[in-house]
């Protein structure tokens, strides 16, 4: 098992649904880990992309369900596709005040076997623009099963 700091992870969200004001939003994510970052051990030498379906749902006027659905493959050729792995989440968020909200998570990700886990965090928008966020969790089954996690996220949005 490896301890350290996991890669620097980059990715996109495209929004499918026409606009952000309906209960119910679309969207496709895509993500790699950059190449050489983080630790030695938890280092990725390529490319390493991911896709997902996400789906949205509004509940009431305060919180909301997210689920996800995709695969990750450790690089870029077709012959890679035989090594990745599919990969989901369930989670709910909700605000606390008018910048700050949580979120609790749970995933699973394999191909034959299934690591699960979960995870909480908070998150905080000084402006409507950005975000930034701190997690812990914890992985529950799997090879890593035990192994606590902690992370942090900054998101921005492009366009309208």
């Amino acid at each position: 098992m490896s301890s350290g700091w996991a890669p620097v992870v980059v990715g996109a969200k495209f929004m499918i649904s026409p606009n952000y004001d309906t209960p119910t939003q679309i969207a496709i994510l895509v993500e790699s880990p950059v190449p050489r970052t983080g630790d030695k051990e938890l280092a990725v030498k390529g490319l390493a992309p991911s896709g997902r379906l996400l789906v949205s749902q509004q509940i009431g006027e305060r919180y909301g369900v997210e689920a996800n659905f995709g695969f990750s493959q450790p690089g870029m050729t077709v012959a890679d596709i035989q090594k990745g792995q599919f990969l989901g989440t369930l989670a709910l968020n909700g605000p606390i005040t008018s910048k700050t909200g949580f979120f609790v998570e749970a995933y699973g990700t394999g191909r034959g076997t299934l690591t699960s886990g979960t995870t909480a965090g908070l998150y905080w928008r000084p402006v409507s623009m950005l975000r930034l966020d701190v997690n812990a969790g914890r992985v529950l089954g799997g090879v890593a099963s035990g192994t606590a996690t902690l992370g942090a996220g900054l998101a921005f949005k492009l366009g309208q």
